[in-house]
């Protein structure tokens, strides 16, 4: 009797932990996502003003950030929207003129997100990446 109880016990405690899910997202994830954002800053933009809910506060769940959405079960970031990051002139005449406000995105800051379905990098200007590690991350994109 006291064997199965132990069987039941276990095994409670996993389906626990299992429908649970992940509280907040991963650590791993969230530093990434500030990389991001000081990326864009880096590039002359007010990263604050674009990504507000981006901050470092240890009690900030990324989960919630605007932009972002994560897996409920395991935490890992699954769709990022970095559409219009550089506060692009979406006239059209603007949008053809890439001899202006060309950018380098540093696709090797995406390597962390090992969950990503969904990127959306849409009116930025993106002229070209900057490699600096493999983006195996992205062989997941839908």
């Amino acid at each position: 009797m006291g064997r199965q109880f132990l069987k039941f016990l276990v095994l409670s405690v996993i389906l626990l932990v299992r429908f649970q899910g992940q509280e907040g997202c991963l650590e791993e994830e969230k530093k990434a996502l500030l990389e991001l954002k000081a990326f864009v800053k880096s590039d002359g933009y007010d990263a604050d003003l674009l990504l507000p809910s981006w901050v470092g506060d240890t009690h900030s769940n990324c989960c919630n950030w605007d932009r972002v959405t994560c897996n409920s079960t395991t935490g890992h970031v699954i769709e990022l929207s970095l559409s219009n990051t550089r506060q692009i002139d979406t006239d059209i005449e603007s949008m053809f003129d890439y001899s202006e406000n060309e950018w380098y995105f540093n696709i090797s800051l995406l390597q962390p997100f090992k969950e990503l379905r969904s990127l959306n990098l849409s009116y930025n200007k993106i002229s070209d990446w900057i490699q600096n590690q493999g983006v195996g991350s992205l062989l997941r994109l839908e």
